[in-house]
């Protein structure tokens, strides 16, 4: 897309999750901040190859016990669209979401090596640890200026332009020579 999208207040908030069980701490961790809390709506979105149905049989999560929560399903692009902000662990959707003008929020669960695919972005991306309230850094995003979430919509995008250079011989290149 050529505009980022419009701004909207946190309410509905999109977790994307990787194909990996170490995904149950971000789940985990989520689910204790925001489970029951009526001002936002909590959609997980499982990858394919660890769906919901992994998580609830193997650590007993429970994706609709509580109104505010749900799995997410149909096309990741309407997903990421309906989202206000997107809460990730290590998921290259991070990206998609950050290309549509969607802020993120990283989730650092304390591992040693973080798989981040925006370790080196800082534009429009919070960082969050197990001791951090995801409602206190909503209210730091919703409390920005229009001119800053603008900047850092734009930021963001030039920087994801950037990860991704379009095909050429020298960017090739890169990546045979020692």
């Amino acid at each position: 897309p050529e505009s980022p999208c419009k701004r909207r207040a946190i309410r509905k908030v999109l977790v994307a999750l990787e194909g990996v069980d170490e995904a149950r701490h971000l789940i985990s961790y989520v689910l204790e901040q925001l489970a029951g809390v009526r001002e936002v709506e909590v959609a997980f979105r499982f990858h394919p190859v660890l769906p919901a149905e992994y998580f609830e049989r193997k650590y007993g999560f429970s994706f609709s016990a509580n109104a505010n929560v749900s799995v997410s399903s149909g096309s990741l692009a309407q997903a990421i669209e309906s989202a206000d902000v997107l809460v990730y662990c290590s998921t290259t959707v991070s990206l998609e979401a950050l290309m549509v003008g969607k802020p993120v929020v990283h989730f650092h669960g304390g591992v040693l090596l973080s798989l981040d695919p925006l370790f080196a972005c800082p534009h429009h991306k919070w960082v969050v640890t197990r001791d951090k309230s995801l409602i206190d850094v909503f209210r730091q995003i919703d409390d920005l200026s229009d001119t800053a979430f603008r900047n850092g919509q734009d930021q963001a995008r030039a920087y994801i332009r950037r990860y991704f250079e379009p095909v050429r011989d020298e960017v090739v290149e890169r990546f045979f020579s020692a």
